[in-house]
């Protein structure tokens, strides 16, 4: 049995925490022991409780910025970013664990942790940075080097190697898909009375596509405003703005802000198409439960979009065209009233099912501790 300390950049229930957790749950039934740390309260600490899953409250500064942080609030970060690394060394420097498991990009205190004591290291890379979270790193030339240093580092894409392809030693990288459980989706059923359901769901930012999505609809409201209902859940540094552009394009009675939801599957059930329009992601996790769920897909064409899922059973369109994107959702309106999308969705589900599961992905993870020991 292995002992494998997770480590968290964050505490609430987003795409990284909820892969996360489903992940240690899989790898707890593969006779591992699993903690986890992360940086301060919030829902993740909840649902660590429900599970089981023993967890340690240390607060920790991560080693990413905002692209445009100023200069004073710079200093502060690496302030406590220094601070929060010798508390953390000496936190865990005399605790022992078989294997150190970074949960992103975004944290150096998994490193820390297992150079204090020794232990074996796994950096798990879940997002692009710059690309989709206007994130970079404080030091961009030490974090790589100290990444290079893990034991393994896993990539839940091949878009994700192919940025760090060059900065990486390529016999420490694997991908490995994130997982779904699948028995945790229900499927469509568009209970939604006389209107097409369009779900669009996730951290609401500018990167995730969400003003893209509201210009489309705009430009498609004349024709369709009586025959669609738009269901936006999530919360964001953009949810206000874009709650006002909703307001000044009068389109309160198509689209409905939902705000944080902890369980999709009532709406899932209310809606026959999932938009996806995010301008860049490292994996695409909106996009497989949007597979299981069997509704059809309006996606972005970013790459590791184009990995998930063939383009002959979503609707693709140019991430940076807003009236592409309103081309292709028309599409997908009109055909959904012809009947003509039971193929697609189907095909979809059989892959997500294949490739994309809970359990596969932990199994895949629990090779990956084989090889590296500990």
């Amino acid at each position: 049995m292995k002992k494998i300390l997770f480590v968290t950049h964050y505490s609430s229930m987003y795409g990284a925490n909820k892969s996360m957790l489903k992940l240690i749950s899989h790898l707890q039934g593969l006779s591992n022991k699993v903690e986890v740390l992360l940086p301060k309260k919030g829902e993740l600490e909840t649902h660590l409780k429900e599970m089981e899953i023993p967890y340690t409250i240390f607060p920790y500064c991560n080693w990413v910025k905002s692209s445009n942080e100023k200069n004073l609030k710079l200093a502060l970060r690496k302030f406590f970013l220094l601070v929060s690394s010798i508390g953390v060394k000496l936190k865990f420097r005399a605790k022992k664990y078989d294997i150190i498991h970074s949960n992103s990009s975004c944290t150096n205190m998994g490193a820390i942790i297992a150079s204090a004591n020794n232990s074996k290291h796994i950096w798990h890379i879940r997002e692009f940075l710059e690309e989709d979270y206007n994130l970079e790193f404080i030091n961009k030339e030490k974090s790589i080097n100290v990444m290079n240093n893990a034991d393994k580092i896993i990539s839940i894409s091949n878009a994700i190697n192919e940025k760090y392809k060059h900065c990486f030693d390529i016999g420490k990288m694997k991908t490995i898909y994130n997982g779904i459980d699948s028995a945790d989706i229900t499927s469509s059923k568009n209970k939604n009375e006389n209107r097409i359901g369009i779900l669009l769901s996730g951290y609401i930012s500018e990167q995730k596509g969400h003003f893209h999505a509201i210009e489309a609809i705009n430009l498609l409201s004349k024709k369709y405003k009586k025959r669609i209902r738009i269901f936006i859940a999530g919360e964001g540094e953009a949810f206000y703005e874009l709650k006002k552009l909703v307001e000044l394009y009068q389109l309160e009675d198509t689209v409905e802000f939902l705000g944080y939801v902890n369980n999709l599957n009532p709406y899932r059930e209310k809606c026959s198409i999932a938009l996806i329009p995010s301008l860049n992601e490292a994996f695409g996790r909106t996009l497989v439960e949007a597979m299981f769920s069997k509704m059809s897909l309006v996606v972005s064409n970013c790459a590791a979009f184009l990995e998930l899922v063939s383009t002959k059973n979503a609707y693709f369109y140019d991430k940076n065209d807003y009236e592409a994107l309103a081309n292709v959702l028309e599409n997908a309106i009109e055909a959904y009233e012809k009947g003509y999308t039971n193929k697609e969705v189907d095909e979809n589900y059989i892959k997500a099912f294949n490739k994309y599961t809970s359990s596969q992905n932990a199994i895949e993870v629990n090779d990956v501790y084989k090889v590296v020991g500990g």
